[in-house]
């Protein structure tokens, strides 16, 4: 089952599509889930007055499946109305239906918005998602995941991301790219990081999958990011993988701002898990 929190904008829409190449690799069924929230305002309508008003929103949601139904072939999509707040009621659904996936749309990107880019709810989405979660950005470009993105740091959280990404992997046959992050000088680090690549990239191998490599350094740690969809592009990537939490020192319930400027840098889909918190990897 794959999530997508709806709420009739455009980028909403985008994320629906998004979610079709997921659901057609994964043979999966999506809930296109509205949430009515739940003010001061609303509590004061009369209960038949908002069973009307949620009819009305499931009509529309139809509407828009209906809309889709060449796009969406072959998918089963069932929708959710709910009241409350909008976070914490995906967060029930995606639990009640023991869901695998959230796709979820970002703002409309703007120069003058470029802060406000991740919205409040999928910002504690990616807080408090106990599943992964894919953040859309824009109109979606590809009918499957071809190449995906890999970055990885020294941290033994980062580690947790390899398996996401071989799941996602697996549904389309994916190359994927793994990229060390490197900060500080080059000394013994590059050596703990070949070790690192070389070990994930023979697990990527055992799965019957072609891992790419590639080392990114840089010395004052502000460019790793504008290196990272540079080496997107040139790679023709379909999807990148991050972790909620600063992978160089996790912190719990906190989405790090390397996370954030991924969200705000790539143009692509990004994939988000959440940590358990490891601490060091070691390399002895």
């Amino acid at each position: 089952m794959i999530i997508v929190p709806y709420n009739f904008s455009k980028q909403s829409l985008f994320a629906l599509e998004e979610a079709y190449t997921l659901a057609k690799a994964s043979k999966s069924a999506i809930t296109l889930v509205y949430v009515i929230e739940n003010n001061a305002l609303f509590k004061k309508i009369d209960k038949k007055i908002i069973q009307q008003v949620i009819k009305g929103f499931d009509v529309e949601l139809k509407e828009v499946i209906n809309s889709q139904k060449e796009k969406s072939e072959g998918i089963k999509i069932s929708t959710s109305i709910r009241k409350g707040r909008i976070f914490s009621e995906i967060l029930k659904v995606t639990k009640e239906l023991n869901a695998k996936w959230i796709v979820t749309g970002l703002n409309n990107r703007t120069k003058e918005n470029e802060r406000e880019y991740i919205g409040a709810n999928t910002f504690r989405l990616l807080k408090t998602a106990t599943v992964p979660v894919i953040t859309v950005s824009g109109k979606s470009e590809h009918s499957f995941y071809k190449n995906i993105l890999l970055p990885l740091d020294s941290s033994a959280e980062t580690m947790q991301k390899v398996n996401g990404a071989i799941k996602i992997a697996k549904l389309f046959n994916s190359t994927i790219h793994v990229v060390s992050m490197q900060k500080g000088k080059r000394d013994v680090l590059d050596y703990k990081h070949q070790i690192q690549t070389n070990q994930v990239c023979e697990k990527i191998n055992k799965a019957g999958l072609v891992c790419n490599t590639k080392s990114i350094n840089d010395v004052e740690n502000k460019k790793i990011i504008e290196k990272l969809v540079k080496y997107s592009n040139e790679k023709e990537i379909n999807l990148v993988i991050t972790m909620t939490e600063e992978e160089i020192a996790a912190k719990p319930f906190f989405v790090s701002s390397r996370t954030q400027n991924f969200m705000r840098k790539f143009e692509i889909p990004v994939m988000t898990q959440k940590p358990k918190v490891l601490g060091r990897i070691s390399f002895r």
